[in-house]
Order: C-alpha cells, then structure tokens, then sequence
C-alpha cells in the first residue's frame, strides 16, 4: 500500500464498484475544480494559520496551538480538535506519531463524537453565524479577508475554513446531483512523510469507536502554494490548479498522495462528505 503504483487488484477494485455502485466509469466520478479569487483566498489563509505561531486564547474564544506536546490543538471555547497520529498508512516507511500530530490535525461532525474530544464543527458553524451577523462574511463588499486576520487570525480562520467546506459540499452537488453533511475533515501537510498517506480508501470514520457513518464523497483543496497531486488508483494523476483548487473523488477509491510538495509545507484541507 506504500507503494507508488498500484496493483492490478487495486485497479480492478475501483473499476468494479464504480460500476457497480453508481453505474458510471470511475473517470466520470473524479473531478479537478480550479480555484477562484474567493477560494484562493480563503485557502491560503487556512495554509496561513497552520504554519503560524501558537496564540493563547483571544477575545473570540480561540486558541491555536501550533505542534505542542499533543501535537496541533485549535479551541473554540471548551471544545477542541488536534492532530491525530494512529493513522499507519502513511509514506513513511514508519509512521512516527508525534510528527503525524505535528503535521495533521482533525475536526469531526458525527454523532459518536459528541461526547469526546474533536467533535467541533457545530461550534465552528456557530462562531461563523455569529461573526456573519457582525457584517463578517468573506464574499461581503468592503470586506477584506487578509486584513482582518492581521487582526483576529482566529476568527478568519474559521471564516475560511467553513467556506471552503461548503464550497466543496456545493461541487459535489453539482457534480453528483447530492451531497450529505459533513462528517469529518482532515488538514494534512503532505511534504511530511508521516502525513502523507499511501494507497488507502476513506473509511475512517467507520473504523472508529462507535463506528461513525458511512462517507461517501471526499474533496481536497490544495491551501499552500506549489504543485502536488494526488492519484486514485486506474487514473492517471490528479493535479490541483494551485490555491484554492479541489479534487473531488468517491471516499470508497483507493487512492494516494503523489506529488507531496516542496515548499517548507503543503497544506490540505480535506472534506469527508455523507451520501
């Protein structure tokens, strides 16, 4: 599974569901989305954040704590989301958990996470809300996405991050004609071997304890600038359009990272989406 070529039973296994499953060629089901000036803006701010120093909390409840002793931590009040490092399929010939921490970090939205830590996208939704009701709305005239995060970084980053989960959900309901909510999202830094995964289906969630839903959509966005691409396995590779540009692919295809980047980082945010 580390390897960069698939095999033949790889292959095969993603030509046969897509059949099977949705009745169209498993081309017809990957989709590269180039950016807009709005994407591209909200993309690297995310990028932005990720690589920035760690702040205690601020006035808008948040908190960021940048590769700590538990790896990545983002608050929202009470509640918080990290990076995770249990996650072995990875390039790295051995996963080292405290650099997948250090370079991953993990937002859920399902129901068997209520009670445990991660469970933070209804408060993510809820400061957006909140923010938007104050005229802070990323596509509003007179609003300037950049400036204001010179002055609650916090804050615009959760204005970035939610939009680019819901334009996300938007291509995917114009591609598949439906999509569900979300159920989980990942930022991954590809360029570090430790969280930059190899051949793998996005399955996750239902691999949790409780099993959490069944995802049946995924979508990338590229956040940092540089060229990387990633592969689903039958098809030749996949290349984002630069910043703020998103692949979109069935969760069930196997499929890898390829080009990882070079920069000192390459940021994703990946969005896990319900049928």
């Amino acid at each position: 599974m580390q390897a960069e070529a698939p095999t033949q039973v790889m292959i095969d296994f993603n030509k046969d569901v897509a059949k099977k499953h949705t009745s169209k060629s498993l081309s017809e089901l990957v989709h590269v989305s180039p950016s807009t000036l709005m994407r591209a803006k909200a993309a690297a701010l995310i990028a932005r954040f990720l690589d920035g120093k760690s702040f205690e909390r601020d006035g808008d409840g948040i908190r960021w704590i940048k590769a700590g002793v538990r790896g990545n931590e983002f608050h929202i009040g009470t509640k918080f989301c990290f990076g995770f490092e249990n996650y072995l399929n990875v390039v790295a010939s051995r996963n080292l958990p405290k650099q997948q921490r250090d370079h991953t970090m993990r937002m859920r939205n399902y129901e068997g996470s209520r009670s445990g830590p991660g469970y933070l996208w209804p408060e993510m939704m809820a400061k957006r809300d909140s923010l938007a009701v104050q005229g802070l709305v990323i596509d509003r005239p007179g609003f300037n996405l950049d400036e204001f995060a010179g002055e609650r970084l916090g804050a615009a980053f959760v204005i970035a991050y939610v939009y680019m989960i819901e334009q996300m959900s938007c291509d995917i309901t114009d591609i598949r004609s439906s999509c569900g909510p979300l159920a989980d999202s990942h930022d991954v830094d590809t360029t570090n071997k430790s969280s930059a995964f190899g051949w793998h289906p996005d399955n996750h969630t239902q691999e949790d304890t409780p099993p959490g839903p069944y995802v049946e959509h995924s979508a990338i966005c590229q956040c940092s600038p540089g060229e990387t691409s990633m592969t689903v396995a039958g098809l030749p590779e996949s290349v984002y359009c630069g910043v703020g540009s998103i692949v979109i692919f069935p969760a069930w295809a196997l499929h890898r990272t390829s080009k990882r980047g070079e920069g000192p980082s390459m940021w994703k945010l990946v969005g896990f989406f319900e049928p």
